[in-house]
């Protein structure tokens, strides 16, 4: 668990999701947005469903994509980081 703390972009990538309105349908955007690497970028996802935070799912159709949605716990984790960034911030 204490893992999200200690791997390169985990939180921020749980955050960025929480603030595209808790879904994104390209890593690639993570890609471009934290300048990290599409190996990093997987492993940190993979964390992320382990600890029940975000899911994937695979919409099938013309344009088949993955979907990257927070869940309800993630929502809360990253309203808590959220707000421990504010603390932090605070003058």
């Amino acid at each position: 668990m204490i893992e999200i703390f200690e791997k390169k972009g985990t939180i921020r990538i749980l955050l960025l999701i929480y603030e595209k309105e808790g879904r994104l349908y390209s890593k690639y955007g993570l890609k471009n947005a934290l300048n990290l690497n599409m190996r990093t970028i997987d492993n940190r996802i993979r964390l992320l469903k382990s600890l029940k935070l975000v899911k994937e799912t695979l919409q099938v159709g013309p344009r088949a994509r993955t979907e990257i949605a927070i869940t309800p716990k993630g929502k809360e984790v990253a309203k808590l980081l959220i707000q421990i960034k504010e603390k932090i911030s605070e003058k």
